[in-house]
This record gives C-alpha cells, sequence and structure tokens, in this order.
C-alpha cells in the first residue's frame, strides 16, 4: 500500500472518531480524491490568543470565501471547488504547531478529528481543535557588557537604553518579542554613535516552569563620527543639493536615526526613484564611512486624475512638472482643474463647477532643509452655488485671477508650521436678462493664513493610532490689499484608536468662529454677503455631517436654478458665523472579503450658527458605509441618515417654498448616499 492511502485512511480514523454529524457509522466514513472542503474554523480549550483569520494564514489548505457563498445563491454562477488534500492537512498541523511555538506556546496540542464529514455529498468541514497550554513567561531581561558587567552607556555611564525596551517582567515571550527587544537596544546604540554594535541573545527556556531568562550581551564598539560621504547615481542633481538636505556633517557623532532622516529627506525632494543609505563593509574604528545611493526619477512628469463625487459629478485635473527647474532641486507645475458638475446626482442644490489654471514654483530649501516656499499664479471660472445664478456660459458666476504665496516649516515629519498669503481680484456676475437685477461687482481679496498640523499617530497619512491638532487663523485687512474685512479662525481635532486587530475607532472635533470686520460688518447688504459666501462656516457632506449633502446641513432658502434648460427650484444654505461639529467613526474589515476591503458605522453632530448657540439647533446624522482600498486611495460608499431634520429636509424645494411646512414629506430625504474618494478624517 502506497503512502497516499495511509493517510487517506489515517485521515478517516480521525474523522471517525469524532463521529458523523449525520449520524453514520464510522466505518462507513471514506474521504477519497473527489472529496471537497466546505469550511475551515477553529475550537479552543480553555484559552485562545490568537483570531482565526490570523492562523488562517499559516494554512496550506483553503475553502470557500464569502464571494463562494454568494455564488451558491446566484442564479449562473458556479462556486470554485475546494478538494481536500490529506497531506496538506497533516502539513497544516505542523505550521499551526510551530506558530505557536515560536509565541511562546511549546506544548500546544493540536488536531483535527472534530471535523465533520458528510458522507452524502462527499463534503468535509475541517475544524482544527486547540489547546494552546500554559505560554513561556518571561523572568529575566538582562544587559550585559562584552566583560559580563551590566551594560551601561560607556559614554554617560548610565542605562538610558532600557527606557526603550518595550518587554518586562511577566510577558508572554515569543520569538518575535526577542528579537524586537534585540532590535531597540541594537537602535538605541546605533542612534548614540555606536555605529558597529552587535547584540548577541541568550534564552534560557524552562520547560517544567514555563519560564525564560534573557540574555543581551552587547558589543557597542568605538564611538563614531560621520567621516566620509559618498553619492552613487546621480547625474542631473547637484552633489550639493544632496549634502545639503542631509541632518549630519562630516565631523558630526554617529546617528543611524539620522542616516534614515536623511534618506526621508532625499526622497521627498520628488527627484529620485530610490534613495537609500547604507554604511559599506569598512574597518571597525572611530570613523564612519557613508554611501547614498540614489536613482533619479524623470525629470519632467505629467499626471492626471478622473474622479466622480454625487455632489461635484466628473472631476478631471492634468499637471505638468519640471522636478528640477533650473536647478536647485525647485519644481515648477503648470495645471488645470476643472469640477465640471457633470452627471452631478444631487437634486437638492445646484452642482458647482470650477475651472482653474495655475502655474507654481517650489523652493524646497530656504536658509534650511525644514523651510520650504512656493508662489503660485492662478485664474479660474467659478460657478458657486452660493452666489446668485447668472446668465453666463455654463452659469459661471466668479472670475477670480491672483496669485498665492507661501512658506512652510516642518517641526518634526508631516507635523507643520505655514504662513499664507493670497491676493486676488474678484469679479461676481449676476447678469439676469431683467437690467434692474443686473450686478457685476469687482473686489479684491486678501488674507493672511497661519496654520500647523500638530500631535503624533502611528500613520499621518491614513490616520494610524494618535491624535492630530490643526488649528489655523485667516486675517483679511486693508493692509492686506483686502475690500473684504475679517478674522476667522478655528481649530480640528481627530484621533484614532485601534481597538481589537483591524478594528478602530476614529473621532474628530471642530469648532470656527467668523468676525466681520469694518464695511464687512452689514452682511445684511447683498454686495456684502456675496462676498462672504466663500468665507462663511457650512456643515454637511460626505466628509462632515453626512446625513445631509454638502453645505445644507443648517439654515437655507429656496432659490431658483436657470442653468439648465428648465427653472427649477433648489436649496441654498446660509452659512453661518460659527459652526461646531463631531464625528465618530467605527471602521472595521468587512467579513469574508480580503484585506482592502473595509466597514465603517458612524454618527455625526453639527451646527453653523449666526446667532447664540443651542443645543437644540444641533443636527445629527448616522449611517453606514462600504470602504475600498486602491492604489489611488481610499473608495468610499457611505448611506447616511438625518436623525432630527429640519422642516425643509424632508421636503421638496418647489412644494416648500410654496406651501412652507405644510408641504407633504417624503421620507427618503432622511437618506443621503454619499460616493467619494479618500478616508473621512
Amino acid at each position: 500500500m502506497g503512502w497516499k492511502p495511509l493517510i487517506i485512511a489515517t485521515l478517516t480514523l480521525l474523522i471517525g472518531v469524532a463521529g458523523s454529524p449525520i449520524g453514520v457509522q464510522a466505518q462507513n466514513i471514506r474521504v477519497d480524491d473527489e472529496t471537497t472542503v466546505t469550511g475551515i474554523s477553529f475550537q479552543f480549550d480553555r484559552t485562545r490568543t490568537f483570531p482565526d483569520k490570523q492562523l488562517l494564514q499559516h494554512l496550506g489548505t483553503t475553502g470557500p470565501g464569502f464571494w463562494d457563498q454568494v455564488k451558491r445563491v446566484l442564479p449562473f454562477l458556479s462556486p470554485k471547488s475546494y478538494p481536500l488534500l490529506p497531506v496538506e492537512v497533516q502539513r497544516d498541523v505542523v505550521r499551526l504547531r510551530q506558530f505557536y511555538d515560536v509565541n511562546g506556546y511549546p506544548h500546544a496540542e493540536i488536531h483535527y478529528a472534530r471535523s465533520k464529514f458528510d458522507v452524502e455529498r462527499n463534503k468535509i468541514h475541517l475544524i482544527f481543535a486547540i489547546n494552546e497550554g500554559p505560554p513561556i513567561i518571561v523572568t529575566d531581561i538582562i544587559f550585559l557588557s562584552a566583560d559580563g558587567e551590566p551594560f551601561q552607556d560607556p559614554a554617560t555611564g548610565r542605562r538610558r537604553m532600557l527606557d526603550d525596551i518595550t518587554i518586562q517582567n511577566g510577558d508572554r515571550y515569543s520569538v518575535f518579542e526577542q528579537v524586537r527587544t534585540r532590535d531597540q537596544a541594537l537602535s538605541w546604540l546605533k542612534n548614540h554613535g555606536y555605529a558597529f554594535a552587535r547584540i548577541e541573545v541568550d534564552a534560557e527556556i524552562d520547560s517544567e516552569a514555563n519560564t525564560v531568562s534573557l540574555t543581551f550581551k552587547i558589543f557597542p564598539g568605538p564611538l563614531g563620527y560621520f567621516d566620509q560621504i559618498d553619492i552613487d547615481g546621480i547625474e542631473s542633481v547637484s552633489s550639493r543639493v544632496i549634502l545639503r538636505e542631509l541632518p549630519f556633517k562630516i565631523g558630526q557623532p554617529f546617528s543611524n536615526a539620522k542616516l534614515s532622516q536623511g534618506q526621508r529627506e532625499l526622497f521627498a525632494l520628488n527627484l529620485f526613484r530610490t534613495a537609500l543609505t547604507e554604511i559599506p563593509e569598512q574597518p571597525v574604528d572611530s570613523t564612519v564611512h557613508v554611501r547614498i545611493i540614489l536613482r533619479e526619477a524623470r525629470p519632467r512628469l505629467v499626471t492626471y486624475q478622473v474622479g466622480y463625487g454625487r455632489e461635484a459629478g466628473l472631476v478631471v485635473q492634468g499637471d505638468w512638472t519640471h522636478r528640477n527647474f533650473f536647478g536647485d532641486a525647485r519644481s515648477f507645475t503648470a495645471g488645470v482643474v476643472a469640477n465640471t458638475g457633470f452627471q452631478a446626482a444631487s437634486t437638492e442644490r445646484v452642482p458647482p463647477r470650477l475651472f482653474r489654471g495655475s502655474i507654481s514654483a517650489r523652493q524646497p530649501y530656504l536658509f534650511t532643509t525644514r523651510l520650504s516656499g512656493a508662489l503660485s499664479l492662478f485664474l479660474q471660472y467659478e460657478r458657486d452655488p452660493q452666489l446668485p445664478e447668472s446668465n453666463e456660459t455654463l452659469g459661471i458666476n466668479e472670475r477670480e485671477m491672483g496669485f498665492d504665496a507661501s512658506l512652510l516649516y516642518e517641526l518634526l515629519p508631516f507635523r507643520t508650521i505655514s504662513l499664507q498669503y493670497v491676493w486676488s481680484r474678484a469679479l461676481q456676475l449676476t447678469d439676469r436678462e431683467d437690467p434692474e437685477l443686473r450686478a457685476r461687482d469687482f473686489f479684491n481679496r486678501g488674507t493672511v493664513t497661519i496654520s500647523g498640523v500638530f500631535g503624533r499617530t502611528t500613520d499621518y497619512l491614513r490616520g494610524g493610532t494618535g491624535f492630530l491638532v490643526r488649528p489655523f487663523f485667516e486675517w483679511a485687512q486693508p493692509a492686506f490689499g483686502s475690500d473684504v474685512h475679517y478674522f476667522k479662525t478655528g481649530v480640528e481635532l481627530s484621533g484614532y484608536r485601534e481597538l481589537f486587530s483591524q478594528v478602530g475607532i476614529a473621532g474628530r472635533f471642530f469648532t470656527g468662529r467668523l468676525w466681520p470686520q469694518g464695511g464687512s460688518q452689514e452682511q445684511e447688504d447683498p454686495i456684502i454677503e456675496n462676498r462672504f459666501d466663500q468665507i462663511r462656516f457650512y456643515t454637511g457632506g460626505s466628509t462632515d455631517l453626512r446625513g445631509w449633502v454638502r453645505q445644507l446641513a443648517g439654515p437655507k432658502i429656496v432659490r431658483a436654478d436657470i442653468s439648465g434648460s428648465d427653472t427649477t427650484l433648489v436649496y441654498e444654505a446660509v452659512g453661518g458665523l460659527a459652526k461646531y461639529a463631531a464625528s465618530v467613526e467605527f471602521r472595521m474589515p468587512f467579513p469574508g472579503l480580503g484585506p482592502e476591503w473595509g466597514t465603517a458605522v458612524f454618527i455625526g453632530a453639527g451646527r453653523v450658527t449666526t446667532g447664540e448657540f443651542t443645543l437644540d439647533d444641533i443636527r445629527f446624522g448616522t449611517g453606514a458605509g462600504i470602504r475600498y482600498s486602491t492604489p489611488v486611495g481610499l473608495i468610499r460608499f457611505d448611506l447616511a441618515y438625518k436623525l432630527n431634520p429640519d422642516d425643509a429636509d424632508l421636503r421638496n424645494p418647489s412644494d416648500f417654498y410654496r406651501l412652507g411646512s405644510d408641504a407633504e414629506t417624503d421620507w427618503m430625504r432622511r437618506f443621503a448616499l454619499h460616493l467619494s474618494i479618500g478616508q473621512t478624517f
């Protein structure tokens, strides 16, 4: 008899021990080449440390997933078949035992005798029964120098290195924690000048007592200094540019953290496809030779994006960039943006339109690598839903041209302070067929804005565990060349925390206040009111209070939309001088789908006001959504629900204009759909 029948017989015997779920006698159970897997699950005796998803990653045997279950109930679709491979199942047991062993459970017992076999269908549901057993506990963590004495920093005589070590006595031992502890100690040494440090680890495990004593023997080597910097791979970029971006100089004490920071600084120049820093093989002494390995990107770059939003319609953006304009790592960009409003799905408000062209230059180094500057010239045509309609092409009701100058100072990676000055000449158009309603308003905008990003998180781009604070202060005064006068300030606080594996909570709070000044205090004047339409606060939309479409969660009026062939009535947000908004979102995986899929449940509250704030004015919305991660960003689909809509929210604009609160309500208007790209906050 060959090995395969023997393994099949062994598997048959083990399944027979567990019995059949349909009452078939054990001796009648026979698995063969046609037996398929209907599912894989785990059962635990006493304790459970690791989730199913983590254990499944160590199995070679696969079973049907979410889409296979869907295909079973849909017509004309055939689910994939998953044949049972007995040899692979045996290997899976070995893999799981190895996984538990390296994670501190050397006595784990694993079998699949509880698997359920359907004789009539010749299908099996594999059940791996796991008894983890007692874990190995860390009882001693010892750091010794080369002579066997307790380690002390040769430079200071102190043991500050221990402050960076996360493992503690009483923690569960694992090979991963052992390696991480060694790496943490090694990182501390290399960040404090010991470029050639090495560490030997000895783990003394007492199998009977289930304890381990970890000894780290440290060989720090000599205290090193940067001595030589070689640069490989540059063609059009000057070596002077490379050297100025490095946070270290020849003769300074070695630091591996500065070496990594230099790599980030070089890559952030957007000049290179590859930017690596390394210490080549060299004699071990007090001098450290560093090599910078670079691969230049194409000097000219063309990018474009095409997107769609239910409220904005079709959006197109294109840029042409020269990465090293006249040298010095200076970039030059010519770009166009077209927010067309085409096929916008929202019927409650006028779809916005924006056509903008700009040229800009960015200087990445101004006296220091932390300070950069940018200058941009722009021309734009806009159809602002907050402004009265015009009979211009595409309903354009504002033209604007000007420049934008900014300085950006990087305190720490992704934590910045910026100073921005924007000046523009604007023309607002409200031309109508009736000459008495025709109006053209030329005026200047001149604003100075100070803003910042502070806080700490594990992922500054997508919102890892931590928090961020984003305050801003904005002035528009005659001294800045502005015909609009005000002071505006606000702050946004965002917090993120992982609760369980792939399950997290995110929250955001925003508050802001606007004070018109001088002649701009006459907010009832139509000209002043129009000039402030883009400055006031609004709430509602895909990244704000999601029960409402963009800007309509608050005071609003009914107005005519004459941009199409027919005149229709829509809502226009009034906005406010103050805003308060908060959101909480639970982010979870999508059961049965891959890691790129996710779900979210959220609740939000917000209010804009022009007068005294009261709790009765707060609007609340809740809902749920699906997320899909793509190389270009996160695609979000949210279905939100208004918990306490106002009189206008549940009524068609035309009906509300004619009948007010006596108009018939539509319960479907409690819902809002949002399709957008990017994380909510």
